[in-house]
């Protein structure tokens, strides 16, 4: 997928609005929630992560929404529930993400490439293969996506939005765990039961 002079066009705007500042902050949350989930998998599969990997996807994580710069605000903020034409044009910010990375020369270069391009594209597949945009299953869903995929969950639930307000932490753990926003892995689901305090922590300081 390759963006418009439109694209670009809306990016150039939406980088002046306001509107950046909330998903500034968000990416910044979500950084730091798969900062602790990486240590819990550690900690579970006895596997070092490379510092390097580390950084390449804590970075990566930070830009997992970056499509959104695309996407009307008017959706985006919508207060009700959107329509069905409504959550397709919402749903493109994964394709419209990994397009934008794979434009901005410095980024396509990096290291990181591999896998902003990949948590852009794939940070709502579901480990059953109910999400989108690819309906990619199990393993077939990178490590990195399933973490972000997590992050990006329990920040969803645990900050007011529009459209809902914020439920508590004890709320989103039992909502991840029932399945009742898609399913994730055995592992994720894991690391999240023995995660969850440091992320309550964590969510009371930012």
């Amino acid at each position: 997928m390759n963006l418009t002079e439109n694209d670009l066009s809306v990016l150039y705007c939406r980088t002046m609005n306001e509107s950046i500042k909330t998903l500034e902050a968000e990416q910044s949350r979500i950084r730091r929630y798969v900062s602790l989930l990486l240590d819990t998998v550690e900690r579970k599969t006895g596997a070092a992560i490379p510092d390097n990997l580390r950084e390449d996807i804590l970075f990566a994580s930070g830009i997992h929404d970056i499509g959104k710069l695309l996407i009307p605000v008017t959706i985006l903020n919508k207060p009700d529930k959107l329509t069905k034409e409504e959550y397709e044009v919402v749903k493109q910010h994964t394709t419209r993400g990994s397009a934008l990375v794979a434009e901005l020369p410095d980024l396509r270069s990096s290291e990181a490439f591999p896998y902003a391009f990949d948590i852009c594209l794939h940070h709502h597949e579901r480990w059953n293969g109910t999400g989108y945009p690819d309906g990619a299953r199990g393993c077939a869903i990178s490590f990195w996506s399933q973490l972000v995929a997590l992050a990006d969950v329990y920040d969803a639930l645990v900050t007011a939005r529009p459209y809902k307000p914020a439920y508590s932490h004890e709320s989103a753990i039992r909502m991840i765990q029932n399945g009742e926003c898609g399913t994730f892995s055995p592992l994720m689901l894991e690391c999240l039961r023995e995660t969850a305090d440091g992320m309550k922590a964590l969510g009371k300081t930012i």
